[in-house]
């Protein structure tokens, strides 16, 4: 899972009945801290001049790596799995952060992975560590307490399959979590997939807009659009659900979707050139030429060009013809051997889309730029060529200026939002108690 959007916590939960078998991950024990060695012994640095830095924690359960250009940082942990049947059971999820604004857990991990490598002697023993509690997930999510807290609905999650998973790039899956439901959208299957928190059922719909519910006591219904019951009456003990409301919902999912494709179906997509590095010799977000892009063995990456340009960001040229560049808004465009596609990072929500670059619709702005800056790199050591990239662009600077702005102003609205989340998430027993 590359890149998710996530509104109201920092790491959420996935069911275990919305994830695929090889995307759990089983432990002895569970995990209740994440152990940093304070060494920087510890840290691998793979060959090369612009090679990605990892650090692993102790017991495995992350690992935080720093971009070639130290402006991004990558954190991947093991996150728990809700479901009571699913004990010591963790899904990967990867987090990309801004160097500068690392968040508090991560600091110390990330200075021992800037700084240089010890040379001193080497006895392999570890002594020292950091230890940080692991992101807290909403696991009494289904407690009673919750259903007072409408603030919570709306939790959405925007994930990039891995393809070292098996998983097609191209495929997007997208989750929307509330204390009635969770919803799994899949592009390659084209459905929405929901697990119903009261009693576990699972309830999918496909593009023919029937509905499939099926059941713990291993019961199942069809539903037509028109014909879905508006709530459904569970065992003793179990509160009723409106079901109708949740098919709604669900269907809303599924148009949506559709629309975003079919609108996109204009725009092909040549293949990527580029794929996600998963073995031991670099880090797991590194990206590498394939090895029939130049035929040789590939060989990192080397930055021929750097520069930063005021109020409109810093534009990185490689060694393989391809642009890195970090714009003010701290949106993130990488661009691919010949610059013929490019992936753009969203500073707002961390989401991740990849753009033809002859048609890059609503990317137009950054994906011009990156290729301003391409043209004057390629050039840039012939007699006569300009210096530096400059940029007179003053609507883009404008443009950069107040989506910056507008971001930090995001920024606070969330963590003033949490800060009154977790205050009435602390009081909820009370609530629940008292509503009893």
């Amino acid at each position: 899972m590359l890149a998710f959007r996530n509104r109201l916590v920092q790491t959420p939960y996935v069911c275990s009945e919305l994830t695929t078998k090889d995307e759990l991950v089983h432990v002895d024990q569970r995990l209740s801290a994440v152990r940093w060695p304070m060494d920087s012994k510890a840290v691998e640095v793979a060959q090369g001049e612009s090679s990605v830095r990892y650090l692993h924690s102790i017991e495995g359960a992350a690992v935080l790596s720093v971009s070639p250009d130290e402006e991004t940082f990558w954190v991947e942990t093991l996150t728990p799995v809700t479901m009571p049947r699913a004990e010591n059971q963790y899904t990967s999820i990867r987090q990309m952060f801004f160097i500068e604004d690392a968040p508090a857990q991560y600091r110390r991990p990330l200075a021992i992975t800037q700084g240089k490598l010890r040379h001193g002697k080497d006895d392999g023993v570890l002594l020292s560590y950091v230890s940080e509690d692991l992101p807290r997930t909403p696991g009494e999510a289904h407690e009673a307490h919750w259903s007072h807290l409408s603030e919570v609905h709306g939790l959405i999650l925007d994930l990039c399959a891995a393809p070292t998973k098996a998983v097609p790039l191209s495929d997007r899956i997208c989750f929307e979590w509330s204390p009635t439901a969770t919803f799994r959208w899949s592009q390659q299957k084209s459905q929405t997939q929901v697990s119903v928190a009261a009693d576990g059922s699972m309830l999918s719909v496909g593009r023919n807009g029937y509905f499939h519910h099926v059941f713990d006591s291993a019961t199942e219904r069809w539903y037509a659009p028109d014909g879905v019951p508006r709530v459904v009456r569970c065992r003793e003990g179990i509160d009723p659900y409106e079901l109708q409301a949740i098919t709604d919902h669900a269907a809303r999912i599924n148009e949506q979707h559709f629309q975003e494709i079919n609108s996109a179906a204009a725009r092909p997509i040549k293949e990527l050139k580029y794929r996600i590095s998963n073995s031991p010799s670099t880090s797991r977000g590194e990206l590498e030429e394939r090895k029939e892009e130049e035929g040789t063995d590939g060989g990192a990456l080397r930055v021929l060009e750097v520069q930063d340009v005021a109020g409109i960001g810093r534009f990185t040229y490689l060694s393989n013809d391809s642009v890195k560049v970090v714009f003010h808004d701290r949106t993130v465009l990488s661009s691919d051997v010949g610059f013929q596609q490019c992936e753009i990072i969203s500073a707002e929500d961390a989401s991740s889309m990849i753009v033809n670059a002859a048609t890059p619709c609503a990317a137009a702005r950054y994906v011009r730029k990156a290729e301003q800056f391409l043209h004057w790199a390629r050039t840039a050591r012939e007699p006569g060529a300009p210096p530096q990239f400059t940029d007179p662009d003053p609507l883009m600077r404008a443009h950069l200026d107040a989506a910056l702005h507008a971001l930090r102003a995001q920024r606070l609205h969330v963590k003033l939002h949490l800060e009154r989340l977790s205050l009435l998430t602390s009081r909820g027993p009370s609530i629940s108690s008292s509503s009893s």
